[in-house]
């Protein structure tokens, strides 16, 4: 039985929240991770639909709805050798392919976990995307496609965040099985999106969101373009400028010690095309897909020591009360960390190597 854990509608974070942006907000309390035995509550501002509501909602100052819970405290593990107590940092990589295969790209994606075990239900109070680079992998055509910067990572860390997370952790046949739920996230697009029922095909470079909480693309990069911009380089030259939605599933056995190892990932993305640049471009069909092969698709998790946590207090305490700032702070010390703690998952590393703690 997964323990039941209070789940709240925060709004903390961006302007221009809208009622039903609450609604869903408290639909993903109870559709995060493996909880069809929980009973959740429900606590809402009573302050929101009025901040958020009336003629001029997208100027109040009323942000996104994000679930998060109220933190139990350290709990205690069922077994020792699987025990989630603690904050992680964690980088996935996933590979896609295309071309029969002629065209392979890896993506690598950065995170931060805080997270609370109580037997073997885990709770993840807070979870951060810190960054996404797409790598060359090795395949026949030459082509890669960039979409890093610092204000892309800062967007998608804002705009996708995480809390109240439920999953679970426990000692297997021999090793730790383990099921962090599915986590949804858009790029370029309006928080709408993040509703699986809702339909990208037909978006164009006209349908901007008049506000946060309504239908459309936003520009997430800024500059001055729809979306998020992506530049195609080697058979042929171009940006696009398109709309992202995915998901991804951390979930099976682990391999590796306690503190430090790797789980498979299951994900899938779907992206639409809002404008080029040169204009009308002609890009082909897109018949990308995750490889067919599963150990190409991953997640490294890395416990933090007293040392790193001891520097993550320090900018969280310099950031003061502006928690935007601080959860910058915390995502920019990750991308510094990945190098040397998730070296398994980065650019240019080995998907059949064994994680080894550094």
């Amino acid at each position: 039985m997964i323990r039941s854990f209070q789940c709240f509608a925060t709004r903390r974070f961006v302007a221009g929240a809208t009622t039903a942006a609450l609604v869903a907000s408290l639909s993903a309390c109870g559709d995060q991770g493996p909880v069809a035995e929980t009973d959740f509550t429900a606590v809402v501002d009573d302050t929101l639909e009025e901040n958020a509501g009336g003629d001029d909602y997208c100027a109040a100052e009323a942000p996104y709805v994000v679930s998060t819970c109220e933190p139990q405290g350290p709990g205690i593990a069922a077994d020792a050798a699987c025990d989630m107590n603690g904050v992680w940092i964690a980088e996935s990589r996933t590979l896609t392919v295309a071309v029969n295969e002629a065209v392979q790209q890896a993506g690598h994606t950065l995170f931060y976990y805080d997270i609370e075990q109580h037997g073997t239900d885990t709770l993840t109070t807070k979870l951060l995307r810190c960054g996404v680079r797409i790598s060359d992998a090795g395949g026949s055509l030459e082509t890669g496609i960039e979409m890093v910067t610092p204000v892309l990572w800062d967007a998608v860390m804002g705009k996708n965040r995480y809390g109240c997370l439920q999953g679970t952790y426990a000692m297997g046949d021999s090793a730790c099985d383990g099921d962090f739920g599915i986590l949804w996230l858009v790029r370029g697009l309006s928080p709408h999106f993040l509703d699986p029922s809702t339909d990208l095909e037909g978006l164009t470079q006209s349908d901007s969101a008049d506000c946060p909480g309504t239908p459309g693309w936003e520009d997430w990069d800024e500059d001055g373009k729809p979306g998020i911009t992506l530049t195609a380089t080697g058979i042929a030259n171009f940006d696009m400028h398109v709309g992202q939605r995915g998901w991804n599933h951390v979930h099976g056995t682990t391999e590796g010690s306690a503190g430090h190892f790797r789980m498979p990932v299951d994900w899938e993305q779907s992206q639409v095309i809002l404008s080029t640049t040169p204009p009308d471009f002609p890009v082909p069909p897109q018949l990308q897909a995750p490889a067919p092969r599963p150990f190409e698709h991953y997640q490294i998790f890395h416990k933090l020591d007293e040392a790193m946590l001891k520097k993550l207090g320090e900018l969280v305490d310099r950031a003061g009360d502006d928690l935007d700032a601080a959860d910058r702070a915390i995502c920019a010390q990750v991308r510094t960390w990945s190098p040397t703690w998730l070296a398994e998952a980065e650019p240019g590393s080995d998907p059949t190597a064994s994680p080894v703690d550094p």
